[in-house]
């Protein structure tokens, strides 16, 4: 081998079958930190002399250079050159491989397991970025037994899914999150390592904003009490190469046996204790131990020591030793638009990580194309994603797909998220979907700001009504080529009609009010109370409150939905109802309420000992009962039976 200034030449015979590889190295301790093997041959190793001879200066130039590899009477075999090269190369053609970025890797393309070979730049241009450290996991899939996926899906239920997962812990639970700051998370795992379950995290060291003070809360709290929690976070001025881009996956990985992947991070707006207002995602927990085994496997090569960009919380400058975490609020309300879903039919899952499942093209184009159907949700999408390579723009591939699936006759119904950080690229995609597909069966929007979701963070798909794609991929070109990422594709009907309905209820806008009953009007005697209940009240989707105005002043005298009206004041009330769905409809109702004095309720009724009707109560009772109803909402359950996670029936 040569670098034009310096040659290394083998000495001792080196036999290598079709397929396998040989690696050599300078430095054999860089080589183990970034991949976790040695080398095969490394020079700086003792008793090197015996195997290779080193001539000249054999260092490859990182503004440019060329690498040779000749035969034994040195005919030319092999070739490549990048950046800057003064020299003509006989056995390469045309302009070398652009400069490669500090810390980058060249790594020749391979077409089903075999080299690209045309002695061209192409040959070392990839789709996906390689850095130092990359890793290869392969696309697996997986044939899952009926029962053992549950979908679902955020704000509605995505809590109550992954705590009761980490509450069933027996042994260990591996958390990959791009940001981490759910207190309700946190008190879980905290719980879980009190019953000797060991908590490990990987988090991104630096994500755009970089960390929040609240997830530093969190991560220290779980580092104090003895979770082990890590960070990815390169720096190239000290010569740490971050081996992925960004860390922005966020799986679960549960006592080697379950897996959860989701399109949200593990923060309050990702898995919300509200269960109508919140970042709308899906998410999918798998029991199957292939799955589980495999997404450990990625955990560990992630999260690994030896990789100099991986580095513990406790020694991070923003560990905070003090840190106590705050109290959990807990929400009283069990009213959710869409609960989970457990499988009843035999399926299968097909795990994709970032970038590596991505070599030559994203892989999500290979589910997009060719296909009848396709409703997508996604938070963010750029129109025209740039080469690595020459600098070039061109359209978004997954763009164009749709355009070309829409040509012909696929229909696409594909939703993007309209918050003030998206709403400006996001509509330019849009604008140029409506605009150019050729389609009457396809079309194309931003999220209706009147919905209860605050951020549609989801990346999902459903393809064909029958392929659910459960991704943390952003429409983006880093998202496919460089950063961190998990999807895994579930080809089940019922789980696609699951992630279907719960598109619908996004995509169609609830023009419908809801139906408001406050109830007969009613009389009770001075002094006594009686309790309202709104519970005849209705709504096609989810009625998000209630606001009961006893004395119809315009004033909301509670916002229960059973509210205790105390007759202290003889004569008639008037009581308004108000109820307000999910997307702000409004519906109002009127009742009245007759107080009379005892004395003329036993006139009218010719008996003061006779019964009372069952629902007048004497004040000091009522407010008792009501009183009671209320601690039994907010009392905090130390276990899993917690109000905010029902039990399973």
């Amino acid at each position: 081998m040569t670098d034009g200034e310096g040659v290394i030449r083998f000495t001792a015979e080196l036999w290598l079958f079709p397929g396998r590889s040989f690696t050599v190295s300078n430095n054999a301790t860089s080589f183990w930190n970034a991949y976790n093997e040695l080398p095969d041959l490394s020079l700086d190793s003792p008793g090197i002399e015996s195997l290779v001879t080193i001539t000249g200066s054999f260092r490859l130039a990182d503004a440019g250079d060329s690498l040779t590899l000749l035969s034994s009477d040195e005919e030319i075999l092999d070739e490549v050159a990048y950046g800057s090269v003064s020299e003509s190369l006989a056995g390469w053609s045309g302009d070398s491989i652009p400069s490669l970025r500090k810390g980058e890797v060249a790594k020749r393309l391979e077409i089903d397991g075999h080299p690209v070979d045309s002695n061209t730049a192409a040959d070392w241009q990839p789709f996906r970025e390689y850095r130092y450290g990359y890793t290869q996991f392969g696309i697996q899939k997986y044939d899952v037994l009926a029962g053992a996926i549950t979908a679902f899906t955020s704000p509605d239920c995505s809590l109550d899914v992954v705590a009761s997962a980490i509450d069933n812990a027996q042994k260990e639970v591996c958390i990959c999150a791009y940001e981490f700051s759910s207190r309700a998370i946190t008190e879980r795992l905290l719980c879980a390592m009190d019953r000797g379950v060991n908590v490990r995290l990987l988090v991104d060291g630096a994500p755009a904003g970089d960390i929040h003070e609240d997830e530093i809360g969190c991560l220290s709290v779980i580092s104090i009490a003895g979770g082990d929690v890590r960070t990815v976070n390169g720096n190239l001025s000290k010569g740490i190469v971050q081996h992925v881009g960004a860390l922005h996956s966020k799986y679960l990985v549960i006592d080697s046996s379950t897996s959860i992947i989701m399109s949200e991070n593990v923060v309050e707006d990702g898995l919300p204790q509200d269960r109508i207002v919140g970042n709308r995602g899906w998410g999918v927990m798998v029991r199957d131990a292939g799955l589980a085994s495999y997404l450990r496997g990625l955990f560990e090569s992630d999260s690994r020591y030896s990789r100099l960009d991986v580095g513990d919380w406790r020694s991070d400058p923003r560990f905070n030793g003090s840190s106590t975490l705050a109290q959990v609020q807990r929400t009283t309300s069990d009213r959710m638009l869409l609960g989970p879903l457990v499988s009843t039919q035999r399926a299968y899952v097909t795990a994709v990580p970032s970038p590596d499942g991505s070599v030559r093209r994203p892989y999500l184009l290979d589910f997009l194309q060719a296909k009848a159907s396709v409703v997508a949700e996604q938070f963010q999408a750029d129109l025209y994603w740039s080469s690595r390579w020459t600098g070039e723009e061109y359209l978004n591939p997954l763009i164009q797909t749709l355009l070309t699936s829409a040509s012909r006759g696929v229909a696409e119904r594909i939703l993007f998220d309209s918050s003030w950080f998206n709403v400006e690229r996001n509509e330019r995609v849009v604008d140029c979907l409506n605009r150019n597909s050729t389609s009457d069966k396809s079309s194309f929007g931003l999220l209706d700001d009147r919905s209860p979701i605050t951020l549609l963070h989801n990346k999902g798909a459903v393809i064909d009504g029958r392929i659910s794609a459960i991704t943390s991929n952003n429409w983006v070109s880093a998202s496919f080529s460089r950063n961190r990422e998990l999807a895994v594709l579930v080809e089940s009907q019922e789980i696609a009609a699951h992630f279907m309905k719960a598109f619908d209820f996004d995509w169609l806008p609830d023009e419908t009010p809801p139906v408001c009953d406050a109830g007969p009007d009613l009389e009770l005697t001075l002094g006594r109370s009686v309790l309202l209940d709104a519970n005849a009240c209705s709504d096609d989707r989810m009625i998000l409150s209630y606001s009961w105005d006893f004395d119809a002043d315009g004033i909301t005298d509670s916002r229960d939905d059973k509210s205790l009206f105390e007759g202290r004041v003889p004569g008639e009330h008037v009581v308004v109802l108000k109820v307000t769905d999910s997307w702000g409809n409004t519906a109002t109702d009127e009742m009245h309420v007759t107080v009379i004095s005892s004395s003329q309720f036993e006139k009218r009724n010719g008996d003061s000992d006779m019964p009372r009707s069952l629902w007048l109560v004497p004040v000091s009772a009522a407010v008792g009962i009501f009183l009671a109803r209320l601690m039994r909402k907010n009392r905090a359950c130390p276990d899993s039976r917690n109000i905010n996670h029902r039990p399973r029936s």
